[in-house]
């Protein structure tokens, strides 16, 4: 994509006669000046600048890319116009960018200083996914799309003809949204200890969006989704400030509404209903909804140059009472009646948060909080009897299936304390507690205790260092009725989500800032973090990333040169389960009937059999499988990944051996087999039923200056040695 621009700024600057009459003669009587009431109001003209010209663009490759959120289409342009104007003790302003196109944005703003002040905004945002989208349905932007009966027909008798049929009668559209918003407010005080404000804003979002149906595992189907979404936000509130109190109380509301709350689609494969296919589809939308809110704030000035404050809220969250959507849209199926006929859902939430600081002397700073955050779900809960899958059958269940109410509380202790020595020197420490109570979760609880010290240089003409260490523990409670949960539905027992599994982090991160010269300016960045799952069996393991960055500012009177460099690493190792297969030493395998080689050494623990390793053992070279000729043990473990390419990672679950040898265990290599067709050292695990995968992520970016941009990312499969290579330019 090309763009060719001619700007052309014109400075408007009309000075009204008024203003030239000021430079006239003084009046010759000094009671005028000594009375401001008796004084002519002074009327400016509106001055300011305005930015137009024309442009004309010649596309190659995806152009929606290039303008993805902005509007560069030819022809004329004003992307920038600055207005003020001074009346009668008012302060008008008028702002506009890109006027006319997709993303025009205009401000308008009123201001009688100490007294009242009040704006509008008009803001549009286009987003520009695709211009050369291409489809079979027809009813493109509402809730019904719809396929010719002789196209569906001629597809069903010959499903290979779904290729040809959709080149010859597909039409093409843009898959674009816009958003349109539109916000006023005022503030106004009535007195210098009272302040009233308010603001609004609405915004209303249309178009069509990429989405997908599906009538199978084998057979998913594009659809573009309607958008049609109108959402309004309120803000009000009132401030009373008077030595030593601060007073504040407010409401908020957030109203969302969708007029598509459904999506019927064709079936292009088939054309008719039966039992064991259905002609049609429907998917469920965003449902409407609101929230009303009070909050309230109380803020007292302590002695010793401390301060106090409480802010408390609580909100009511309900649904817009949208009917549900039926099992099915099979006209051929018969279901039995719902539980009931909508939602009915509500929730409640409350928040409080109490804060304390004081600087008791100067070298001392002490910071104190605590949050708590509820939020409690009062949907009723929703029996199911039947089930379809993909409109095809109707399954019975043995017994009801009820929906699950998701519920939190959060619970947040924190402090701080900062020790100044010297002017621009400073070291702390601090302590942070989170508890968190969920409901319908394997944990029935969390407790996540994090410790940090922090370092800083400041005040420095020449440089400046900030750095921060943080250790953090997170362990969860109950989670024996989490795992019966679990093994009740059919999955693993030893599977932990991550965002409340037990985990151990430690993370350092280091700010510096340099100043050789004055015209010279360097910043740099280190973030260096690893997150160790102590009792994931199945899942993320561990999770070791690193951040740097640097940037360079050279400023000269006329010109700004600037230049950054950023590296992003992220290392993540996984397990997975997969069909478990007898590990076999027939030199024929079964299947193949191809001769099977020795495979990589894998390492592993074994463990005599007149002593067992204790449940819930941090061994982490140990398995819970029984392996042949060993005896079976009952600490979760891990397997290595190997055989790959980085041998530190294929050794690394071996390393810890004296923590093995705490147990009665030993570190040994075992040799497998597997078949020869198998190219890959990472399907070694799957004699054992599980995998582990362990991959790297690398960004590295550069930008001098602000025009040329180039980005290099790789992914490394490190359990298979394969290496994929991103495009330059991906990111």
């Amino acid at each position: 994509m090309r763009t060719v621009c001619l700007p052309l700024i014109a400075i408007l600057a009309l000075v009204p006669r008024a203003v030239l009459a000021q430079s006239g003669p003084p009046p010759a009587s000094d009671a005028s000046q000594a009375n401001p009431a008796e004084r002519p109001t002074v009327k400016t003209s509106w001055i300011g600048t305005v930015d137009f010209g024309v442009r004309g663009t010649s596309a190659n490759g995806d152009a929606a890319r290039y303008e993805r959120y902005r509007d560069l289409g030819d022809g004329l342009f004003a992307d920038r116009v600055r207005l003020s104007r001074d009346r009668s003790g008012w302060l008008l302003g008028v702002t506009a960018d890109h006027a006319g196109r997709r993303d025009q944005r205009y401000l308008f703003e009123a201001d009688r200083p100490g007294r009242f002040t009040t704006w509008f905004l008009w803001d549009q945002i286009p987003m520009l996914l695709s211009s050369t989208t291409r489809t079979l349905f027809s009813g493109v932007g509402s809730g019904t799309l719809e396929i010719p009966d002789a196209l569906q027909a001629a597809v069903q008798a010959n499903p290979a003809a779904i290729a040809p049929v959709v080149s010859q009668f597909s039409i093409q559209f843009d898959t674009r949204t816009q958003r349109r918003i539109a916000e006023g407010g005022f503030r106004y005080l009535p007195t210098t200890a009272l302040t009233v404000e308010g603001k609004v804003r609405h915004t209303n979002r249309d178009g069509e969006i990429a989405y997908g149906g599906s009538f199978g595992h084998s057979s998913t189907v594009e659809l573009p989704a309607p958008t049609e979404h109108q959402l309004t936000d309120a803000d009000a509130g009132a401030e009373f400030v008077r030595d030593p109190v601060l007073l504040r109380a407010g409401y908020v509301g957030s109203f969302f509404h969708n007029d598509v709350t459904a999506l019927a689609f064709d079936n292009p494969f088939r054309a008719v209903d039966s039992a064991a296919a259905s002609a049609r589809g429907r998917v469920s939308l965003a449902p409407s909804s609101s929230f009303n809110g009070i909050n309230g704030l109380a803020s007292v000035k302590l002695p010793r140059r401390s301060r106090a404050s409480a802010y408390v809220s609580a909100g009511v969250l309900t649904d817009a009472g949208d009917p549900i959507m039926p099992q099915t849209i099979n006209s051929v199926l018969r279901t039995a009646p719902l539980d009931r006929q909508a939602v009915e859902g509500k929730a409640r939430t409350t928040g409080v948060n109490l804060t304390f600081v004081s600087r008791p002397t100067r070298s001392v700073d002490v910071t104190a909080g605590y949050r708590q955050y509820d939020y409690d779900n009062r949907t009723p809960a929703f029996a199911m009897t039947e089930r379809v899958s993909y409109d095809n059958a109707v399954t019975v269940l043995d017994a009801p299936v009820h929906t699950e109410a998701f519920s939190v509380t959060r619970h947040t202790l924190d402090g701080d304390v900062k020790f100044a020595p010297r002017r621009g020197i400073s070291t702390g420490v601090g302590f942070t507690r989170l508890v968190e109570d969920r409901t319908h979760r394997i944990f029935e609880a969390t407790t996540d205790n994090t410790v940090r010290v922090i370092f800083d240089a400041a005040g420095n003409p020449w440089f400046t260092v900030r750095t921060k260490y943080e250790h953090g523990q997170r362990r969860g409670a109950g989670i024996d009725e989490g795992e019966r949960e679990l093994a009740a539905i059919g999955e693993q027992p030893g599977m932990r989500h991550f965002d409340i599994a037990s985990r151990d982090r430690d993370r350092v991160t280091i700010l510096g800032s340099a100043t050789p010269f004055a015209s010279l300016g360097i910043n740099a960045s280190i973030a260096v973090g690893k997150d160790d799952y102590l009792e994931s069996e199945f899942g993320l393991r561990d999770n070791t990333h690193r951040v740097y960055a640097a940037a360079s500012t050279r400023r000269r009177p006329t010109v700004s040169l600037w230049a950054a460099r950023t590296r992003s690493s992220v290392t993540m190792r996984c397990r997975g389960r997969v069909k478990p297969t007898r590990a076999r030493s027939s030199p024929i395998h079964r299947e193949t009937g191809r001769p099977t080689r020795p495979m990589a050494r894998i390492r592993s623990c074994s463990t005599p059999r007149s002593r067992e390793l204790p449940a819930r053992s941090t061994c982490a070279c140990c398995t819970t499988s029984a392996v042949p000729g060993r005896a079976t043990t009952t600490s979760p473990g891990r397997w290595p990944i190997g055989p790959c390419r980085k041998k530190s990672w294929c050794r690394r679950p071996c390393r810890r051996r004296s923590r093995c040898r705490r147990h009665g265990a030993s570190c040994s290599v075992r040799r497998w087999t597997r078949p020869t067709r198998w190219r890959h050292g990472c399907r070694s695990a799957f004699l054992i039923g599980t995998s582990n995968i362990a991959s790297t992520i690398s960004r590295w970016t550069w930008t001098p200056t602000l025009i040329w941009r180039a980005a290099r990312r790789c992914s490394w499969d490190t359990c298979t040695g394969l290496t994929r290579r991103i495009p330059r330019g991906f990111v």
